[in-house]
C-alpha cells in the first residue's frame, strides 16, 4: 500500500554531514524548541503542504514535538492529537510487533507462513524472516488492476487479507533468493500477528507497543471520525492546485485499517519518533530483537527499516507515501536521535515530508556541531 520513495542521498546529507555524538547530547547541545517549531514552519509553508505533524526523541526523550498548518485547506489548525496516516513508514511498526513477538517466544523468524495463514501462494516455503526483509518473492498486490478498481469505484467497500492474497498468483522469484519490496508481505505479517495473538491488530499493537510506551494518539482502526478531526490527504494537480482526497464526506476504506498492515495506520509525529527511537535505539526490543532488526541485506534492506550510509555513519528508518500522505521517520543508532515528520500534501515534484525532515535534522546537527566545536 503504500509505495516507496527514497532519494537518501541527497537529504540524509543534513543528518549526517555533521557527525552525531554517541549517547545523549547536553542540553546546551540541542536546538531548542523554539528553532525547531519555526524550523517546521518556514519548511511547511515552502513546501506548500497543507499541514505537518512532527517530533524529535533523543535516547528515549521526547525532546520536541510540533505541529503546524491546517487539517484542511482553510480549516482547522492541525494540534498535536491530529492523525496522519503513516503510509509505508508504519511497516516499521508492523515489524515491531512481529519481532515482539518472536522475543516473547511466540513464533521464530524462521518459521513457514503457511504454518500461520494458509492458503498465500508459496505460503509453505516463505519464512518470516522473507516477508520482514521483502525477500519472499510474494507480488505486489498493488500491481493488481482488479485491485485499483475495486479502489477507485468502491470507496467504502469492506475489505479483506483473502481479497489480496487472491489476485497474487505464483511467486516471482525463490524465498530467499533475493529481495524485491511488495506491500504484501505486510499484510501476511498482519495475518500472522492476528493468528499468533488470537486477536485483532489493534489489540496487538496496543499490548505490544501502545502500552509500554504509553501512547495514546495511535490506531489501525478505520475510523470515519478521521474526515472530522484527521487531517485530509491532498494531491498536487498539474496546474498546482491541490485536491482533497476525502473531500466526499468520508474516509475511504483503503487509507487506514487493520487490513493495512503495510501503512494504514493512524497516529501523530510524536508517536511515530517515540515507537521509531524504542525499536532501533530504545528498549522495545531485546538485544537479539533489535539485531534481527538491523540485519540488512543488499540495497540497504533491513527488517522493517531501511539502512542508509553518509560520511561513514549508518542511519535506520523508513519513508512512506500514499495517496496524498507521506511520512518520515530516521534515527541514528550510535547517538539515539530520531526524527519523525508526517504531513499531508503528495507532490509532483520533492516530498514534502522529506523537505520538512532535511530542514529539522540540519537544524538539530547543528546545534550538536556548534556544541561540540
Amino acid at each position: 500500500m503504500r509505495s516507496r520513495t527514497i532519494v537518501a542521498a541527497v537529504w540524509l546529507v543534513a543528518l549526517c554531514a555533521v557527525a552525531l555524538p554517541a549517547g545523549p547530547a547536553p542540553a546546551s547541545a540541542r536546538a531548542t524548541p523554539e528553532e525547531l517549531q519555526a524550523t517546521l514552519e518556514d519548511a511547511l509553508r515552502d513546501t506548500g503542504a497543507p499541514g505537518a505533524s512532527a517530533a524529535l526523541v533523543d535516547d528515549g526523550e521526547l525532546v520536541w514535538s510540533g505541529v503546524a498548518g491546517e487539517r484542511t485547506l482553510g480549516g482547522a489548525p492541525v494540534a498535536p492529537g491530529t492523525r496522519f496516516i503513516t503510509a509505508s513508514a508504519g511497516k516499521t511498526v508492523t515489524a515491531a510487533m512481529i519481532l515482539r513477538l518472536a522475543d516473547e517466544g511466540a513464533l521464530s523468524l524462521g518459521d513457514r507462513l503457511a504454518g500461520y495463514v494458509p492458503g498465500i501462494p508459496g505460503g509453505g516455503r516463505i519464512r518470516i524472516r522473507n516477508l520482514l526483509e521483502h525477500s519472499s518473492g510474494l507480488p505486489d498486490y498493488l500491481s493488481s488492476a482488479e485491485i485499483w478498481r475495486t479502489i477507485q469505484s468502491e470507496p467504502a467497500h469492506e475489505w479483506t487479507r483473502g481479497e489480496l492474497f487472491g489476485v497474487l498468483g505464483g511467486l516471482r522469484f525463490r524465498p530467499g533468493s533475493r529481495v524485491s519490496y511488495s506491500n504484501t508481505n505486510y499484510v501476511a505479517l498482519g495475518a500472522v500477528i492476528e493468528a499468533v495473538t488470537g486477536g485483532s491488530i489493534e489489540d496487538a499493537f496496543h499490548r505490544l507497543i501502545a502500552a509500554p510506551l504509553g501512547l495514546t494518539d495511535s490506531s489501525w482502526r478505520y475510523d470515519p471520525g478521521l474526515f472530522d478531526d484527521g487531517a485530509h490527504p491532498y494531491r498536487e494537480r498539474r496546474d498546482g492546485g491541490l485536491t482533497d482526497a476525502w473531500d466526499d464526506g468520508f474516509v475511504p476504506t483503503h487509507f487506514v485499517g487493520e487490513v493495512w498492515t503495510d501503512g494504514g495506520l493512524a497516529t501523530t509525529g510524536a508517536d511515530l519518533a517515540r515507537i521509531a527511537n524504542a525499536l532501533v535505539a530504545g528498549p522495545l526490543l531485546s538485544s537479539r530483537g533489535r539485531g534481527q532488526l538491523l540485519r540488512f541485506r543488499e540495497r540497504g534492506f533491513g527488517r522493517g527499516i531501511f539502512r542508509y550510509r553518509f560520511d561513514g555513519r549508518r542511519i535506520a528508518g523508513h519513508d512512506g507515501l500514499y495517496e496524498g500522505f507521506t511520512a518520515q521517520h530516521w534515527t541514528d543508532p550510535a547517538s539515539g536521535v530520531t526524527i519523525a515528520v508526517l504531513a499531508n500534501l503528495q507532490a509532483r515534484g520533492a516530498d514534502p515530508s522529506w523537505e520538512i525532515w532535511r530542514r529539522l535534522a540540519r537544524v538539530a546537527t547543528a546545534s550538536r556541531g556548534a556544541a561540540r566545536g
